[in-house]
């Protein structure tokens, strides 16, 4: 941030300086103590070293800046001409002015942005908060041995052959704790419920209802790899319309 910051002011208040040295940025390197108390600054030109040193007091972040030569420098006068050939290096007041405006102005815009991403994460934790009440709510359907998981993974992770075997063998193993599972059924998705980011959806079929109904307990509204799962009893008929493909 400091290196940044030094980058754009240095570029403001003594452009000529910096168009000396091509398209490089005025900090070449900034090496700061372990305790984060100061920082050594390395230039790109002893020209552009002597106009930060106009930034001595500078304000950031409500704190001044206190910039100097190292312990035991001698300052030449002529350093200011030296090299770059440019008669001002040190800032004048209207340039520092300048500065100033535009730090005001990067702190207001910085402020606004801060603003905005908090009303957006405020946005979406009410979102998140409302898809879980909604994958949390209780299903009214009249339990059977047959179940239908929705968005445990992407939909488009199902085109893979490899992944729908993984995904049911993970289904048969949660699900197994819950009771004998006779057959789980995951379909290939179709192209259209690729294209419309429809939900993903895995068929499990239990010995008995019981099983059927712990495992509803146990899968509405969990979590599965950052995905909120959502369990709904269906008929057999659906269960063998997809068991059949």
């Amino acid at each position: 941030m400091l290196c940044e910051l030094l980058n754009d002011v240095l570029k403001k208040i003594v452009p000529e300086a910096c168009h000396a040295v091509g398209k490089l940025p005025p900090v070449l390197s900034i090496v700061m103590d372990s305790a984060q108390k100061y920082a050594s600054l390395e230039m790109r030109s002893s020209a552009l070293a002597t106009a930060a040193l106009g930034l001595d007091q500078m304000h950031v972040l409500g704190r001044p800046l206190h910039i100097t030569r190292p312990a035991g420098y001698f300052d030449d006068p002529d350093a200011k001409r030296q090299v770059l050939n440019v008669e001002h290096v040190l800032p004048a007041p209207e340039k520092l002015q300048q500065v100033y405006d535009y730090l005001d102005a990067r702190k207001i815009e910085e402020s606004k942005s801060k603003d905005e991403a908090i009303e957006r994460a405020k946005k979406m934790a009410v979102s998140v908060s409302e898809s879980v009440a909604h994958a949390a709510a209780p299903t009214t359907a009249e339990a059977t041995e047959y179940l239908c998981l929705e968005n445990m993974v992407d939909v488009k992770t199902l085109l893979s052959a490899r992944e729908r075997k993984e995904l049911r063998y993970d289904i048969e193993d949660e699900c197994g704790k819950c009771g004998k599972v006779v057959r789980v059924v995951v379909p290939t998705p179709s192209d259209e419920e690729v294209e419309r980011k429809a939900a993903s959806r895995a068929y499990v079929y239990f010995a008995r209802v019981g099983s059927a109904e712990s495992a509803h307990k146990v899968m509405h509204g969990r979590k599965f790899g950052g995905r909120i799962v959502q369990a709904r009893y269906i008929e057999a008929s659906e269960f063998e319309a997809f068991d059949k493909k």
